[in-house]
């Protein structure tokens, strides 16, 4: 109807894979099928709500061989894993008045797999694992200030379930000590733009706190197991100033300035005899920034370059090796011609 609306969708995606590694050979077989909804019902123009969900399920089946030269030999192991996943969720919005808006929403998400294991020389891995459900709930508050600048809060928890890999150890056996991650988010910004003048921006500042970060720890030569690293803290901040001057049929230019400050360590992560709390978190730059600029002299005719600027990381969970910063330039230029006006059209 006019305020009303239902829609679904059905999806497949698969997968085959044949991977030669160091010390041993993979192969992997993955389907997956699944549907989504959702309803969405505009009460009045200041109240709506939405209401969805979605159910997959996952056939995997992988093997593991050993190889010489190349060429498989024993099989280590055959198992086949059945995922299924469930996710109901609501929200509404609000909105209070002609400044002031609020928006609430709740999702649900269960996740569970069956295991059969056809190669039971290493014990027989069968059974049913599931984890424990998910409630994530958000909360977004947004007020206009005038008709150009407005603020928001926002408070949401989200999580990641392990992947199938990450279920698994190398040799294909269950990874029972795997979890999914969680985090809360508290996110506070503005945004807004000068009138005519061509400048807009915004800028945000957030604090997350995640619980059973995944991560993946080296066992040997190319070889990873999946684990949870207790708790980190994730706060940062996030800013982005743009300017807009002309009209793309004519003249546009576009200056931009793109920049985020990063701080995210472990608060509680001990990894067998080792304790990194308090470490910083490797493969994440404290710093990112890009300027770029972007300019179209006519209809044809394009530029931009872009230089971006990536401060220095840590390698390893004990941070005793770290990788330098390093800068990019990229540069575009393109010319684009209509050949409309030399094609001849035969009827």
């Amino acid at each position: 109807s006019d305020n009303q609306k239902l829609s679904g969708t059905v999806f497949n995606t698969f997968r085959n894979n044949y991977e030669l590694r160091p010390f041993g050979i993979l192969t992997e077989n993955s389907i997956l099928y699944g549907s989504r909804w959702k309803y969405s019902n505009e009460i009045s123009s200041l109240l709506s709500f939405v209401l969805g969900g979605e159910y997959s399920i996952e056939n995997y089946e992988n093997t593991t061989l050993d190889q010489e030269d190349r060429v498989p030999t024993d099989l280590t192991s055959f198992n086949n894993q059945r995922r299924k996943n469930f996710n109901l969720f609501a929200e509404t919005q609000w909105k209070v008045s002609s400044r002031f808006e609020l928006i609430g929403g709740l999702n649900f998400s269960r996740l569970s797999y069956d295991l059969t294991d056809l190669f039971r020389n290493n014990g027989d891995q069968s059974g049913n694992y599931e984890f424990d459900p998910i409630l994530s709930p958000r909360l977004f508050a947004g007020y206009r200030i005038n008709e150009n600048h407005r603020t928001y809060f926002q408070l949401s928890h989200g999580f990641s379930a392990p992947s199938v890999e990450e279920t698994l150890t190398p040799d294909g056996l269950i990874n029972n000590d795997i979890q999914p991650e969680t985090g809360l988010n508290y996110e506070l910004g503005l945004k807004g733009n000068f009138g005519n003048s061509g400048f807009s921006y915004e800028i945000n500042g957030y604090r997350m706190n995640v619980k059973n970060l995944l991560v993946a720890r080296r066992t040997a030569e190319d070889q990873f197991i999946g684990i949870n690293a207790g708790e980190t803290l994730h706060e940062g901040l996030e800013m982005e100033l743009n300017y807009r001057y002309g009209k793309p049929d004519r003249f546009l230019l576009r200056p931009f300035v793109n920049l985020s400050i990063t701080s995210v360590e472990f608060v509680d992560f001990i990894d067998l005899d080792d304790d990194f709390s308090g470490n910083r978190l490797p493969g994440v730059p404290g710093f990112v920034g890009n300027f770029g600029v972007f300019i179209q002299a006519n209809k044809h005719l394009k530029f931009s370059t872009i230089y971006r600027s990536v401060g220095e990381m840590y390698l390893r969970d004990d941070n005793v090796l770290k990788s330098p910063g390093y800068s990019l330039v990229n540069i575009k230029a393109d010319y684009t011609i209509e050949l409309g006006k030399f094609l001849i059209r035969l009827d």
